[in-house]
């Protein structure tokens, strides 16, 4: 066996730990993809979204078809979807709409940017939108 098989197979058996059989983003089961410094399993959709953020904020990689370093699956060990989302979903404004499946993609991509690149529900104070009540 080689390295890269070695690595393949941790990465399918760490998608059986709790939080990481779905999206971190959308949910869609069985995600094909991660971000591996964030640390995070993603769908193809939300994979791409990624990638139009910039490789200095996600680095994406496709859990079969790409060859991964042994730092790079011991980081998404280490990490995961649970422990992302409690990083980078600690103060979501209960007005804000979370993701699935049938989000639209702007959506999509309005989400990851607000998450990832500006990390604004880690810091509150990035959150243009939380000035002042919502009512209704």
């Amino acid at each position: 066996h080689t390295m890269a098989d070695k690595n393949g197979r941790l990465l399918i058996e760490l998608l059986s730990v709790k939080g990481n059989a779905g999206c971190t983003d959308c949910g869609l089961v069985t995600p094909e993809w991660a971000s591996y410094n964030l640390g995070i399993f993603l769908c193809t959709r939300c994979a791409a979204v990624h990638r139009q953020m910039g490789a200095h904020i996600s680095k994406i990689k496709h859990l079969k078809l790409d060859q991964w370093e042994d730092a790079q699956v011991a980081r998404m060990r280490e990490v995961g979807n649970n422990n992302a989302k409690l990083k980078y979903e600690q103060w979501v404004p209960a007005s804000y709409r979370r993701l699935d499946m049938n989000t639209p993609q702007r959506l999509v991509e309005q989400w990851s940017s607000a998450k990832y690149a500006r990390e604004e529900f880690v810091h509150t104070e990035r959150q243009s939108y939380s000035s002042g009540f919502m009512e209704g």
